[in-house]
Order: C-alpha cells, then sequence, then structure tokens
C-alpha cells in the first residue's frame, strides 16, 4: 500500500502538490521532535499531567503547528535547522567511494574459514 502510494505522489503531480505538506513535515522531522519536547518541559507544570498531555486540544495543537512550521519553512530551505546538523558520511547509491591509494590494505584479525582471532606472537 504504502509502495503504491509513494509511485503514485511520484508520478503524478496533483498528488504530490497534495502531499506537499506531509513531505514537508518528513524533512524537519528531527527539528519537529526536539521542538515537541522543548514545547512539553516550556508548559506548566499542571498541563503536562496525563489528563491534559492526552489532550485532544495539545495534540490539534501540535500538528497543526508543525504543519505549518514545515510547510513555512521548506519553502525556502530543503532541511530543517537541526537537520544540517548531523555529520554527512553516507554515499550515495551509485557515488563511487573514496580509494585507499597510498595505503597499505589492513589485515583482517581472522584466519582461515575457522574464524578465530590470530594469536599475537
Amino acid at each position: 500500500m504504502i509502495l503504491c502510494l509513494t509511485v503514485a505522489v511520484d508520478r503524478l503531480p496533483v498528488l504530490r502538490r497534495l502531499a506537499a505538506p506531509v513531505i514537508a513535515v518528513g524533512t524537519v522531522s528531527l527539528t519537529l521532535y526536539v521542538s515537541h519536547i522543548l514545547v512539553i518541559l516550556a508548559l506548566p507544570g499542571e498541563a503536562v499531567t496525563p489528563l491534559r498531555s492526552a489532550s485532544f486540544e495539545l495534540l490539534f495543537c501540535f500538528v497543526v503547528g508543525a504543519t505549518l512550521f514545515a510547510a513555512i519553512w521548506s519553502r525556502f530551505f530543503h532541511r530543517g535547522p537541526l537537520e544540517y546538523l548531523p555529520p554527512q558520511h553516507h554515499h550515495q547509491a551509485g557515488e563511487p567511494r573514496p580509494l585507499n591509494l597510498g595505503r597499505a590494505p589492513m589485515e583482517s584479525p581472522y584466519t582461515g574459514s575457522d574464524r578465530c582471532p590470530r594469536s599475537q606472537p
């Protein structure tokens, strides 16, 4: 089901425009997680008790606030502010990996098929 929806959104521009708010929320997810925690911690003590913290009004405010922030932010930037912080050490598919030029290959600590560590002389 998710695969079908993903393909449909990818191929039909009308669906992509309708899904734009959800896509925007996905691009700033780390920022939204952190901001939700900070907002909950900033609420007065009574507001975070189980009865009030599980209220529909609070959930509605979080969803609307997150969607509005994400939609406005994504008009100017590709990722959220906190999404720029983690280091980018991954390689995308099809991107060549750096060559190991001028270095000796690393020796494996294992020898043979029994996968036992090599004893040190």
